[in-house]
């Protein structure tokens, strides 16, 4: 199992949440959609195609923050991109320890950035999110929940289609076989 780790990397770490039984392997890949209007950057996590969508997770969660400084295409500045990591770290994380919470990704355009939860109830998560957010008191953000049964934001805006997942597909193994043969080469 040694050779395949160093070729495809670990196996990701096993993924839960803390009241349901579903288990799946987290696959978090990102692509960018250059030359199309606007410019999108996204990060997505492509294992939870094998689960979704969640019965039990009905309702998504898009909490939406207003970059200070993006860059002219509208997505993140280098500058910013630290900030905007630990604000996303910061919600996945807190949320998750509190609620039945699934993070589905992020889409970063025109100068914001979205980030894509799935819950089963959103009873009192404004009121943590607010909280959160309270810390990073420059940015302006936003919330938004709609009931999504059939997660239609994850596949249908997150979620590549079948020409970007090749792409994504094809660079893994080109990531792959250059391992090999570095390997090869020792």
């Amino acid at each position: 199992m040694g050779l395949m780790n160093f070729i495809f990397g670990k196996p990701k770490k096993q993924a839960t949440t803390t009241k349901t039984t579903y288990v799946y392997q987290a696959d978090w890949e990102s692509y960018f959609l250059i030359g199309t209007n606007p410019e999108k950057g996204i990060y997505v996590d492509l294992g939870l195609k094998k689960v979704a969508p969640l019965l039990h997770q009905e309702n998504m969660l898009k909490i939406s923050i207003e970059m200070l400084s993006p860059k002219a295409n509208g997505l993140a500045s280098q500058r910013e991109n630290e900030t905007l990591f630990e604000i996303e770290e910061s919600l996945s994380e807190e949320l998750w320890q509190l609620y039945d919470i699934t993070y589905a990704g992020r889409l970063t355009e025109n100068g914001e950035r979205h980030f894509y939860f799935y819950v089963d109830t959103y009873f009192r998560i404004e009121e943590r999110i607010n909280e959160i957010m309270s810390e990073y008191g420059n940015y302006n953000y936003s919330t938004e929940i709609q009931n999504d049964p059939l997660w239609r934001n994850y596949f249908g805006i997150l979620f590549p289609t079948d020409q970007q997942y090749s792409i994504i597909l094809n660079k893994r193994l080109n990531d792959a076989i250059s391992k090999l043969d570095s390997l090869i080469k020792l």
